[in-house]
């Protein structure tokens, strides 16, 4: 066969000759180095075994571990410290954390039960006694802590021929995340993995190849002759075209290098440091040009020592993930970078690709959302409100400390668990709609619901819960807020029972005011025959009057006393001692708040023209001496001197008027000027002139300027309350007096001058009892009424109100019954026509009064309907145009509901 010449002639002669040459040197040292290749064969083997177990753990160390289910073989690691070890599924499958050790160690098991191939993970002072190296194990470990990074020996003559080899591991970041304690650094040699390799069937199969092998090298040189011939004609043609080749993959090079120009990330290769070639973000990142970097080795160049073997050992990898370093730019500014590497092959030269990424501002943004996280939870931990987090099976999620101190369980007892453990027993079956309901809202909303601790104890709290949505608006679960408000429930009880005590003392405080001016009238009408009587009737009447006035003017604390106390006994840690304190307080100072109540009462029915005269005889002197007796202990322990002057002749002190409503008036300006004087005198005058009896209040107190002097009579205006250590009051005093005066045909005045003192001035006619005596209608002692044969409705929701108008009844005889609603009140008029006359509270749950009068009247038109509210004034024509008959306000006095009970029965007679 003739060759023609060709640019592979020469080489081809070459090469069939190298051919024979090489299979003749093989089959030479195949014979006498068997043995070498044989033991690099096993640990090439060995080598592949332990880059097995290198690549497993770093698969799992890149993921942070993996999750497997717990079983008998796969128990929790109890040497594995670290957050969320163990986990549970929403469907209830119990999960564990495998960290790469403890996944080598099961490997290296299954390995040995099915290919009775033993490995080991150890180190010299092991976590785990189990892994405790031997002796061998034992020298290996040294050697690599002197550099070595590879032991083995062969045990070719025992019974049981096997090959010993062990590699080190090097810790790397993710070691110390789980680690931290143990005191190792980053490139640290940390333990290793030993491998016993059994041998017998290697050495079967080493001889049997050796056979082989003959045969197999003379067939194999014969092929390759063959592939000789045929190779050299392949070459002739391909020549051509490896030239057109060539030019392509210039281009495309060409291509890939303007390509890589336009990322914005720096993109490095390299081998093993030293640099190949740089795109423009990169030499922009690093601020310098390609060409002074070329062929420079980027570790030296650019980065800290610790950081060196970090870059090496990462790159060198056929991937290195994404993992941070610092590098220091041709300034010398010091920046973070993530770097990503792959190894990658161009003509037959194995380089790496790294790209360089700046993250500077990537880890400033995520160091602030770590502080703005960390306040986040702060607050989460520190309220004094329990906040709960709940999934959509109403699991917990999240549970703070106020949770545990208000309910008794800790997160561990609750996490995972369902709601139905804070719900009594007997609400249990409510569960299910109270979720439906919350997870229907679109909107937070409050709700009061009973509860039960860990201990068993039932406690009220009040709830507010929100609904979490995503982006989409879809419901992904609930975040409640929960405040236990059982005291504070308990405290409003007690004030709420204080309050009706107030009311009934009030009450029988009225009841004793209005027998005492029925008795001062009967007295009057007896006074020739009974002057001893008389005598005996007025001390009472100074006692008992000076006790109303006492209570109506020494019991008064602002409003914001009880709300300002109310609000601390809502902190559920204040000391029971406390607590009961302000409790005490609240209740004190609900009573002073009644007198304020009474004035404006009073105005109202100033106002509304409800206020009437009690005219009788009186004595002016007797009523300074009753001022006198009762203003002068408050003044003994001041610097201030309190006078009452009476400059009326005797034949002229005796008066028609309404005493009471004058020793209002005087309580009123007395007290004003007390006050307001911190030291000097106070002197009340009064003077006959003309027809009228001029009285003045006079003080050396701080004055009032020009510009107040009209507006102090106005409702609720108060010149200095302003003034610190001035006691506060309803702003009614002033507004009253002058109401009563101008009721009584009078007028009142006021003269002042700032820091010199103030004086008050108020006239009403001087009418003598002789002048209309024939004309006072002086009626006889009513006697009790009785109302034996007449059947009562009370509709009462109240408990106290209903048991104040039974107490009122019982005294007549009467029988009634009560309704707690507006429907029972229907039900009863629909059912029972006995009844005679119906008291209608208006404001009561399910049916108003309003409502149940306008179903009576249509049943039972003719039935008398007494409305009875605490809003008289602003209803009266609301329950007239529902149909009640007669209305009356609360609190209701005695004397008024009989004569309404006594008109509307003789109106049936």
């Amino acid at each position: 066969m003739r060759i023609k010449r060709n640019p592979f002639y020469k080489y081809f002669v070459f090469i069939v000759i190298g051919w024979t040459l090489v299979f003749s040197v093989i089959l030479a040292y195949d014979k006498f180095n068997n043995k070498a290749s044989f033991k690099e064969i096993t640990i090439a083997i060995a080598d592949a075994y332990f880059t097995k177990d290198l690549a497993f753990r770093e698969w799992a160390t890149s993921h942070g571990g993996v999750y497997v289910e717990v079983d008998s073989l796969t128990p929790p690691n109890k040497y594995l410290n670290v957050d969320e070890r163990d986990i549970t599924t929403p469907k209830g499958r119990e999960l564990t954390l495998m960290n790469p050790a403890y996944m080598t160690r099961q490997l290296n098991e299954l390995l040995y039960d099915k290919y009775n191939l033993v490995g080991h993970i150890t180190r010299i002072n092991p976590i785990r006694k189990e892994n405790a190296p031997d002796a061998w194990e034992t020298d290996a470990l040294n050697k690599f802590s002197l550099g070595e990074n590879k032991v083995f020996e062969f045990f070719i003559d025992e019974p049981n021929p096997i090959l010993r080899y062990m590699k080190p591991l090097h810790v790397s970041q993710a070691c110390i995340n789980c680690h931290n304690n143990l005191g190792y650094k980053i490139g640290d040699v940390g333990g290793g993995i030993s491998l016993n390799l059994p041998l017998t069937e290697y050495l079967k199969k080493s001889k049997s190849e050796i056979k082989f092998g003959y045969i197999s090298y003379f067939i194999l040189w014969l092929i390759g002759m063959l592939g000789l011939v045929l190779a050299f004609k392949f070459f002739q043609k391909k020549y051509e075209s490896e030239k057109k080749a060539t030019l392509e993959i210039q281009q495309i090079s060409e291509r890939y290098k303007q390509l890589s120009n336009l990322t914005f990330e720096g993109i490095l290769l390299h081998k093993e440091g030293v640099i190949i070639d740089a795109n423009s973000a990169l030499c922009k990142l690093l601020e310098c040009k390609i060409e002074e970097i070329i062929g420079k080795n980027f570790i030296d160049l650019f980065l800290y020592d610790e950081h060196k073997d970090i870059f090496k050992r990462k790159t060198f990898l056929e991937h290195a993930y994404p993992f941070e370093i610092e590098i220091q730019l041709k300034s010398g500014i010091i920046i973070p970078v993530e770097i990503e590497s792959l190894k990658t092959k161009i003509d037959d030269i194995v380089i790496s690709t790294t790209a360089i990424r700046n993250v500077f501002s990537r880890n400033q943004a995520q160091a602030a959302i770590d502080k703005v996280q960390k306040k986040l939870n702060l607050h989460f931990e520190l309220t004094p409100l329990a906040v709960i987090e709940w999934d959509l099976d109403f699991k917990i999620v999240r549970w703070n400390l106020s949770a545990t101190r208000i309910f008794g369980y800790t997160f561990e007892e609750v996490i995972g668990r369902r709601s139905d453990f804070l719900i009594p027993g007997s609400k249990k079956e409510h569960v299910t709609n109270i979720w439906a309901h919350i997870k229907g809202m679109r909107n937070g909303e409050p709700t009061t619901n009973l509860n039960q601790t860990k201990e068993g104890k039932l406690i009220t709290c009040n709830w507010y819960n929100t609904p979490l949505l995503n982006e989409y608006g879809n419901l992904i679960g609930v975040a409640s807020m929960a405040q236990d408000i059982t005291e504070q429930k308990k405290n409003i009880e007690k004030i709420n029972a204080a309050n009706y005590e107030l009311m009934a003392a009030e009450e029988e405080i009225r009841g004793a005011n209005e027998e005492l001016t029925t008795t001062n009238q009967a007295l009057h009408n007896n006074m020739i025959d009974l002057e001893n009587a008389i005598i005996k009737a007025e001390e009472s009447d100074r006692l008992k009057t000076a006790f109303l006035a006492n209570m109506s003017h020494e019991i008064r604390t602002p409003l914001n006393g009880i709300i300002g106390f109310s609000q601390l006994l809502i902190d559920p840690d204040i000391a029971s001692e406390k607590r009961q304190s302000f409790t005490d307080i609240i209740i004190s100072s609900s009573n002073q708040l009644l007198s304020i109540v009474n004035d404006v009462l009073d105005i109202s029915k100033i106002e509304t023209g409800q206020v009437q005269l009690r005219l009788e005889p009186i004595s002016i002197q007797t009523v300074f001496k009753e001022l006198e007796v009762f203003f002068k202990p408050k003044t003994e322990k001041s610097d201030i001197e309190i006078y009452f002057e009476n400059n009326l002749p005797e034949a002229n002190d005796s008066i028609i008027t309404d005493k009471g409503r004058l020793i209002q008036i005087f309580n009123n300006l007395i007290n004003n000027a007390i006050k307001f004087t911190l030291k000097g005198q106070i002197r009340i005058q009064s003077n006959l002139i003309d027809n009228f009896i001029l009285f003045s209040v006079n003080d050396t107190g701080i004055g009032i300027g020009d510009a107040f002097k009209t507006k102090i009579f106005e409702r609720f205006h108060q010149v200095y309350n302003f003034l610190r250590d001035v006691p506060k009051g309803a702003g009614l005093g002033l507004t009253i007096c002058k109401s009563l005066i101008e009721l009584m045909k009078g007028e009142i005045w006021v003269e002042s001058i700032i820091e010199v003192g103030s004086t008050f001035y108020f006239k009403i006619p001087f009418v003598q009892p002789e002048k209309i005596e024939e004309q006072m209608d002086i009626n006889e002692e009513n006697e009790k009424p009785l109302f034996s044969e007449l059947k009562i409705l009370i509709a009462e929701d109240v408990d106290y109100n209903y048991m104040l108008l039974t107490e009122y009844l019982e005294e007549t005889q009467a029988s009634f019954i009560r309704a707690k609603n507006g429907v029972e009140a229907v039900n009863f008029c629909l059912n029972d026509y006995d009844i005679d006359l119906v008291l209608m509270d208006i404001r009561m749950p399910i049916m108003d009064g309003y409502e149940a009068t306008r179903k009576i009247k249509a049943i039972r038109p003719s039935i008398p309907v007494i409305a009875q509210t605490a809003f008289a004034f602003d209803e009266k024509q609301k329950a007239f145009d529902a149909g009640c008959d007669n209305i009356i306000s609360k609190p209701i006095k005695k004397e008024i509901l009989f004569d309404l009970i006594n008109q509307y029965i003789h109106q049936e007679k």
